[in-house]
């Protein structure tokens, strides 16, 4: 349970601070994970019906620039590897919440030393 609450948290802020009458949201999970990690995250929200599209960007090959990351009402964002180019992650996430006002971000981190799932 304590690892899909960020997920849950992510569904709950983007109702709260969205448009009943709008159409879905569209989500990407900015990640950097193991494959079928990501695509279990992604499978769960797809699931829900409450998006229109759950896009992976696996941040271990490739950078997001701020204008693919506007391309989403809402971003869920975790590592578990280190990404291609942290700096410019976080840069770019941080110019999508405060230059573009675009502000449904989630973060997810945990620190568990010596495990692996």
């Amino acid at each position: 349970m304590r690892r899909f609450l960020p997920l849950l948290t992510l569904i709950a802020s983007i109702f709260f601070f969205s448009n009943v009458e709008a159409q879905l949201p569209r989500v990407a999970i900015i990640a950097s994970d193991q494959v079928n990690t990501m695509d279990d995250v992604q499978s769960k929200l797809d699931n829900t019906g409450f998006f229109e599209i759950v896009d992976i960007i696996d941040v271990q090959s490739t950078t997001p620039d701020l204008s693919e990351l506007q391309k989403y009402d809402a971003v869920l964002a975790y590592t578990n590897f280190n990404p291609l180019d942290p700096t410019a992650l976080g840069n770019n996430l941080a110019a999508r919440c405060f230059i573009a006002h675009q502000p449904r971000m989630q973060f997810a981190a945990t620190n568990t030393p010596g495990f692996f799932p």
